[in-house]
């Protein structure tokens, strides 16, 4: 779970990638930031709560599947 604007994981993240961190992890991780925490109560009252939680599950299996493909066309 992380917060805050993006630009402040970039350092972060090329230092990871530097140390050995794949490509494919980091992009899972930039993908995964879709999720917001802070939001889910707001989806829910909009959505619905099964929503909620298909579009949570959803988006971390497709968070793996673009961390998979970015390996695979990178390599």
């Amino acid at each position: 779970i992380s917060t805050g604007p993006i630009y402040m994981w970039y350092p972060m993240l090329q230092d990871l990638q530097k140390h050995g961190v794949k490509n494919g992890i980091i992009a899972t991780f930039l993908y995964n930031r879709a999720i917001q925490p802070a939001l889910l109560p707001l989806i829910i009252v909009y959505f619905g709560l099964a929503f909620a939680v298909v579009l949570t599950i959803v988006m971390a299996i497709l968070s793996v599947v673009q961390g998979w493909l970015v390996e695979k066309i990178i390599t």
